[in-house]
């Protein structure tokens, strides 16, 4: 058995948790978990006199470790002196259910997987929201490049491509829904696609695109060109007698430039 547990608790006294605020913040500990891919950790313990609710693995496995890992990142939120804007837009959907939560209760969200606990204040994510907000200033667009990461694990809700934009050469990656699985499933590594949706650049200079339509670009193959197809290209009059290689001959040696028909 698991001795590590996730703990999700909301800081108020029992008057304040409706029926509402507590929908809500069982709302919230199901989407962390679905986050870090562990909807199906069998709940361990639940308390409604505030609220308390914990969830631990049935073994401590390499997938628990990763789920941890997910959860320990959005706890860590809470101690960074700096917000990140890729790892707020990343927990966006959580830190947006943990505001209705605390809005409700008027009280913090606390997180623990361990010894400590991290606290969701209102602050912080009044200051989560701006980011958020500020970054979703975004246009609509498209790219053309070469499919070189293609990820489409529906059960896990991840969708993604990764490619290189042929024309500005930054990095790219495509995320999609469910209705483009049809499209994306005759697409591999190596295929050349156009994708349209809404666009955003990040901090490291590359782009993450909300795709709408995914389109497959046909390589165009032509056929080897021969010398019987470029006959009758150019029409050169050469003067009488003279072939190419007489002409070159006459003028590497110096001689008068030999007269075209019709010349005097």
């Amino acid at each position: 058995m698991s001795a590590r547990t996730f703990i999700f608790k909301v800081d108020c006294p029992p008057e304040r948790v409706t029926a509402l605020a507590f929908g809500l913040a069982t709302d919230t500990f199901v989407q962390i978990l679905t986050k870090a891919e562990a909807k199906n950790w069998p709940v361990h313990e639940t308390k409604i006199a505030s609220v308390h609710l914990s969830a631990r693995p049935v073994v401590m496995d390499d997938a628990a470790t990763t789920s941890f890992g997910i959860i320990d990142r959005l706890a860590a939120l809470t101690t960074t002196k700096d917000l990140s804007r890729d790892e707020v837009i990343e927990f966006k959907p959580i830190l947006d259910k943990m505001s209705s939560v605390v809005n409700n209760t008027n009280a913090d969200v606390i997180l623990s997987t361990g010894s400590t606990e991290s606290r969701f204040t209102a602050e912080l994510l009044n200051e989560a929201e701006s980011i958020a907000r500020k970054a979703s200033r975004r246009s609509f667009g498209h790219v053309t490049g070469t499919i070189d990461k293609l990820v489409l694990q529906p059960d896990k809700g991840n969708r993604s491509i990764g490619l290189v934009d042929h024309l500005t050469g930054l990095r790219v990656t495509a995320v999609f829904d469910g209705a483009l699985d049809r499209s994306v499933n005759a697409l591999h590594t190596g295929s050349v696609v156009d994708i349209k949706g809404f666009i955003r650049s990040n901090s490291d200079k590359s782009l993450h695109l909300d795709a709408e339509d995914i389109e497959k670009i046909k390589k165009r193959h032509h056929q080897p060109v021969n010398s019987d197809d470029l006959e009758g290209i150019l029409d050169i009059e050469l003067p009488d007698g003279l072939n190419s290689v007489n002409i070159i001959r006459t003028l590497r040696d110096g001689d008068a430039s030999p007269a075209r028909k019709g010349d005097d």
